[in-house]
């Protein structure tokens, strides 16, 4: 059980750097919001 519970918090840290890198590439190309959600494939019903 230990080792499931430490893959989850590994995968969650995972995740976290992973959107830290995307905003940073996001605001490094200017984009507008509208530019981003398109690019991340947000609906436009979602926003």
């Amino acid at each position: 059980m230990k080792a499931a519970t430490e893959q989850h918090a590994a995968a969650s840290q995972d995740r976290g750097a992973l959107a830290k890198m995307v905003m940073t590439l996001l605001d490094h190309w200017k984009l507008n919001t509208e530019d981003q959600a398109t690019l991340l494939g947000i609906a436009t019903s979602n926003r």
